[in-house]
This record gives structure tokens, sequence and C-alpha cells, in this order.
């Protein structure tokens, strides 16, 4: 049986052979997923601009982090409603929020959300269009489900601006542009803007940042070596190729100037209000 995408990865986590790499994986980039990790994102937190007792949709919950963090500014007559594809994670993500009184944790597909419409004032999906199947579909759903005059943010990388240094311009470019074609939704980031505006939200938003990975071994062990396993698998490069573009990345390492960099996009948008929709 072949070895899902990344992106097929983050759809099947409880059905691949360590459901719980993914939840490891989490708490390494997310910094241990505390929910004051991610208030310190204050340009998310402004741009959702939250008020007691909104009710706020957290589409690709993972562990809970962001959910946890959201719950604290609602205040207790709020609530968060946080949405997962996968059991691993939500039972993960329940048990590290047992003690909050104001966050439900739900298993669902942003495709189909079980949820009406106009039910939530504020939504949000972090670091989650990378890795779903439409996401068109995906943004039309949250928008369903979102009120009149609600906001929605998204922050996405942008995977086909991934950056990386290597003596083989042409196998490199290679290797990087079936990263962003195949592995992901590579181009997702820079296309959101567009999305949110042919969606018909309005006062559209928008932060490009870069991200900057400097660590070889934990880019390599949590990302880069699976991809590129599929990648000679797809014809893309041999064996040989492979081993010789690796090489020159630890030594880049072990001089201390190895880099992966790409944008990273953040995109607000607010719900029209009703006699305008």
């Amino acid at each position: 049986m072949p070895i899902p995408s990344y992106k097929g990865g983050w759809n099947t986590i409880d059905h691949t052979s360590d459901p719980h790499q993914w939840v490891r994986f989490m708490d390494r980039l997310n910094g241990g997923d505390a929910g004051e990790f991610f208030l310190n994102d204050t340009q998310t937190i402004a741009w959702l601009d939250i008020k007691e007792g909104n009710r706020i949709l957290d589409v690709g919950c993972g562990t809970g982090g962001m959910a946890r963090g959201l719950a604290m500014l609602t205040g207790p007559t709020g609530r968060v409603v946080a949405v997962d594809l996968s059991d691993t994670m939500l039972q993960e993500a329940r048990a590290r929020s047992s003690s909050i009184a104001n966050l439900e944790f739900v298993k669902a597909d942003v495709h189909h959300l079980p949820f009406a419409d106009a039910s939530f004032d504020r939504c949000h999906a972090r670091n989650v269009f990378e890795v779903v199947e439409d996401p068109r579909r995906a943004l039309q759903e949250m928008i369903r489900v979102l009120r009149p005059d609600g906001i929605i943010v998204i922050p996405a990388p942008d995977y086909g601006s991934l950056t990386l240094d290597g003596s083989d311009r042409p196998l490199t470019r290679a290797i990087l542009n079936y990263i962003g074609d195949v592995e992901s939704n590579g181009w997702v980031g820079r296309q959101l803007p567009y999305l949110f505006a042919q969606a018909g939200l309005s006062e559209i938003q928008i932060d490009v940042r870069a991200a900057v990975c400097n660590d070889f071994q934990y880019f390599f062990e949590n990302w880069l070596g699976s991809c590129m396993g599929r990648a000679m698998a797809a014809g893309v490069l041999t064996e040989d190729q492979a081993r010789a573009w690796l090489t020159e990345q630890q030594e880049h390492y072990r001089k201390h100037v190895f880099y992966a960099a790409n944008l990273a996009f953040m995109v607000s948008g607010r719900k029209p209000p009703a006699n305008l929709v």
C-alpha cells in the first residue's frame, strides 16, 4: 500500500502506522501546544476581534492549543467549538482541555460541517487549507456557518514559495515543485485572497511573512524525508540524485548555513450583513 502524501497523511491520521507521530509533530511545531502560546499570534487575535460571549469555530483543531487560547478570550458566556477529522487528535485535545467549560470538540469534515447556517460569530482555520481536499468548498462551508457580519481568519503557508539552496538547480526545482504541486495545496496561501473575494467576503486583509527553519534534522525527519521518498517513487529523481542532494543539505547544516524558507499568508474577511447577502 503506498504511503500517503503529506496532504493525504493529515487526512488519514487514524489509519497511519503511528497516529501519535502527528501529535508529537504538532507539539514540537507549536511549542508544547499551550493555549497561551497561540495568543502570542497577535495579528490573528487582532483580526478575529473576539468579543466576550462570541461563539467561535476552530477548524482543524489538532490537539486543541489554539481552541484553548480562543476559549480564554470569549469569557464564560462565549463558546468555542473545535473540529477535526482525527479521533487521535480529538482524544488528545479533550484530555488536554478537560478543565475548560466553554470548549467543545466535534469530529467533523470542514467540507461538510454539521452546523446550521449562521451558527458562529467567528471562524478560524490555522495551517489547514494546505492539506484540505477542496479549499474552495471548505471556505464556502465556513462562510455558511458564519453569521452575517461575522469574521473569518485563515493563516496558511505557501509551499509554492518554499526555498532551499542546492548546487543542482534543476533538481532542487523539481523537488520543491513536487512538494508544492503533489504533497500539498502548495499555492493555497497566495490563492486565499482571491478565494475570499470570489466567495463574497468584504474588508479583506492580507498579511505575508517569511517562515524559516534552520534545523535540518527536524525538517528532514518530520517532512522532507518522506516527501523525497515519494518523489523517488514518482520518478521525480533517482536514489543517487536524492542521496547527493541530501548529502549537500546535511553539509550545509554542519556548516550552520542550512535554511528552508517559505511565505506564510494570513487572510481575513467579513461576511456581508444579511441585507447585503
